[in-house]
């Protein structure tokens, strides 16, 4: 059985960890999104660079969120140290998912659920420092997430709302709530990996 949580119990999870580490995660957020910017300039290059800045972000996030590490500033550019199987991973998910949008939208967005623990588990392969394989964190996404999608999808619109809430209130508030909302995803999947079973099937 899966360890049973929700909603309340992640949100609180990213508030402790935000509280605990404002500093590195406020500025480790800022240097992640302007380098993306900075990328998003010249087309070709955030081709070749976005999926190892969110795979190093997403392993500053959860580095925090597990608290058996001191998260590190540097955790954002750590997904360049494995550049190939990084870059190959981003490519395989963004062409599949790409095509099951040009499927009717549906098959896609069912790819996009199912696939979006793959980050997070290469990060946690780098913590844990085994080897990277896509399409094995693929796979494992996909075992992770089969009875998790509509969850998942409700949690993410949450969030998504709680993250630009900072822009159409305060503007500057998105410092907070945009990087809140990413702690909130890290700790959906640490909550989400506390079992050794992975979740049925509804």
């Amino acid at each position: 059985m899966a360890q049973d949580f929700g909603l309340q119990d992640i949100l609180s999870d990213a508030f402790e960890t935000f509280k605990a580490h404002f500093g590195v995660l406020l500025s480790g957020f800022v240097v992640y999104m302007l380098l993306l910017r900075v990328a998003h300039m010249f087309p070709l290059v955030i081709l070749f660079v976005w999926p190892h800045l969110v795979l190093g972000y997403f392993l500053l996030m959860l580095t925090a969120v597990r608290g058996q590490d001191t998260p590190r500033f540097i955790d954002i550019f750590q997904g360049f140290s494995y550049y190939v199987p990084v870059f190959v991973t981003g490519l395989l998910m963004t062409i599949l998912v790409l095509l099951g949008v040009i499927c009717l939208v549906v098959p896609g967005i069912i790819l996009g659920l199912m696939w979006s623990q793959t980050m997070f588990l290469l990060a946690d392969d780098i913590r844990s420092k085994s080897a990277l394989s896509g399409w094995g964190a693929m796979q494992r996404s996909a075992a992770l997430m089969d009875g998790q999608k509509l969850r998942f999808c409700g949690y993410s619109l949450v969030l998504a709302l709680i993250g630009v809430s900072g822009i159409l209130v305060v503007g500057i508030g998105a410092l907070v709530t945009m990087p809140f909302a990413g702690l909130a995803l890290a700790a959906f999947y640490n909550r989400l990996t506390q079992t050794a079973d992975p979740p049925a099937s509804p």
